[in-house]
């Protein structure tokens, strides 16, 4: 397990698929001001509602037609958790209307979502 931020980006070298992006996530602005264009597939390690609105608002400002999200910290069946992450993805859909799948909902929980 990396011990510093440093560690995480020496294991990113030679990965020019993978844009790590060290910020606060409701202050993120346009996809391109990070070198983002089109996105397949996005990793949410937020932890709890809010930031998970700000991030999923991010990921509406990308490109694609077709993205699968895996959440971190889905908790699927744990009522304690049903403010979060669950809840900012089903606002985000509604909002949005777009389509989805979700592929697997325990602890971590894995969804495609379609525009």
């Amino acid at each position: 397990v990396p011990k510093s931020i440093d560690e995480v980006r020496q294991r990113f070298q030679g990965h020019d698929n993978i844009n790590m992006i060290i910020s606060d996530v409701h202050k993120l602005t346009e996809p391109s001001d990070y070198g983002i264009s089109k996105v397949a597939i996005c990793n949410l390690d937020v932890d709890i509602y809010e930031p998970a609105v700000s991030a999923l608002e991010f990921l509406s400002k990308c490109e694609w037609s077709e993205v699968y999200i895996r959440f971190e910290d889905w908790h699927g069946g744990e009522s304690e958790y049903d403010q979060h992450e669950r809840l900012a993805f089903i606002e985000w859909i509604e909002k949005y209307k777009y389509n989805f799948n979700i592929t697997h909902g325990g602890y971590i929980g894995g969804v495609y979502v379609n525009r």
